[in-house]
């Protein structure tokens, strides 16, 4: 982040998952890894987080579709050598529907049930760009994104106004 051509904030961090379409239910996994610097006083944020859950996706109308997870998030975070740990226990709902051949459009909400951490909701609009087999999806939202926070979302960009926009890439074959 740069601020008046002075460098403020670094950040890094990746995520993987992996899940198994069951007919209409989807077991997934997921782990995420992020970092997080202020340049001026230089500390440093570590952030870890793991979940499994179980999805489920639902014909509304003809291209239109009811999805719905409930998962277990389990947080670690290292913040200047003060480490704590968070679990959750957030549910999901959102409805998407397919707007033209190479776009669908989807809205939805998170809101975690249980969880030592903050009780939050969420909420977030975005859609996918279908090419060929590649899908770019596209995701813009509410809530604290920063590393290993007890946000519901993962932690990826995240911006001062809590706000984050979320860019991911899938391959199909």
């Amino acid at each position: 982040w740069l601020m008046r051509g002075v460098k403020t904030m670094s950040y890094s961090g990746i995520n993987a998952g992996a899940r198994y379409h069951y007919g209409e239910w989807v077991p997934y996994a997921f782990f995420g890894n992020a970092k997080a610097k202020t340049e001026a006083t230089g500390v440093e944020e570590k952030g870890t987080a793991m979940g499994v859950g179980l999805g489920r996706e639902t014909k509304l109308a003809e291209g239109a579709r009811l999805v719905y997870t409930l998962y277990y998030k389990h947080n670690q975070v290292d913040n200047a050598g003060v480490k704590t740990k968070t679990g959750a226990l957030p549910i999901q709902a959102g409805v998407e529907a397919d707007a033209l051949s190479w776009l669908t459009l989807r809205a939805g909400v998170n809101h975690t049930l249980i969880g030592n951490g903050a009780k939050l909701t969420t909420a977030r609009v975005g859609g996918t760009f279908h090419i060929a087999k590649v899908d770019v999806d596209y995701a813009f939202g509410n809530g604290n994104a920063t590393a290993g926070t007890d946000a519901s979302d993962s932690a990826d960009v995240g911006f001062d106004s809590s706000t984050f926009h979320q860019v991911s890439l899938r391959y199909s074959w």
